[in-house]
């Protein structure tokens, strides 16, 4: 999927340098007429055969986008992600492969379904924001990771240890474990709450001083 992905890349790239030339060249064609008094002449297939191409622009470059970037986020340190910034990219590139899904459905089905198949994968993945999020919030303390361990079955977690990848997590089942997944979530808000709490008091104490 990644070498097709990229080929067309690189077609809709020649196209599309292409398409440029031939707007140059009306645009020129457009000047001389003015130039001479005439009305410019108006192309108007031009604008539709670049909606078309702006739209597999669009899809061959998500398809490269969801490739890349689920491979590093699942190859990457769990603890070294941005739960927002993957929610937030997560979120766009979901809405995107909607969007082309809808534009391309009536007159290019395959391509059509390559949107949706992108959609389907993205929202697959999308299921590993909780995990990130409760993993990854900054107000975790010690106690707080000895009970993550207890849900984990895990003696201890370093969290510098390079094999706590989002794949490792992933591959040993724990996304399908609901229960699991909700009690991690219930830590991470805690651990929230009592950060907030504590910031809270120490504002206090400082005003008393």
């Amino acid at each position: 999927p990644m070498a097709g992905g990229k080929n067309n890349c690189e077609i809709l790239s020649g196209l599309g340098a292409v398409l440029k030339g031939v707007k140059e060249d009306i645009a020129d064609v457009n000047t001389k007429e003015q130039t001479l008094g005439a009305s410019p002449t108006e192309y108007s297939k031009i604008p539709q055969m670049e909606e078309k191409f702006n739209n597999f622009d669009k899809l061959w470059t998500l398809a490269k986008q969801v490739e890349d970037t689920t491979k590093s986020w699942l190859n990457s340190l769990i603890f070294d992600l941005d739960p927002d910034i993957v929610e937030k990219d997560c979120a766009d590139m979901l809405k995107t492969a909607g969007m082309l899904a809808g534009k391309l459905n009536k007159e290019y089905p395959k391509p059509a379904n390559k949107a949706t198949n992108l959609r389907k994968r993205m929202d697959q993945f999308a299921k590993n924001n909780d995990l990130i999020s409760s993993l990854c919030n900054k107000a975790l303390s010690d106690r707080h990771w000895k009970n993550i361990c207890e849900v984990l079955q895990l003696k201890e977690i370093t969290r510098d240890d390079k094999k706590y990848t989002l794949s490792y997590f992933e591959q040993s089942g724990l996304l399908a474990n609901k229960e699991k997944i909700e009690r991690l979530q219930d830590i991470s808000l805690r651990a929230t709450q009592e950060a907030t709490n504590e910031k809270s008091l120490k504002d206090m104490i400082a005003q008393w001083d």
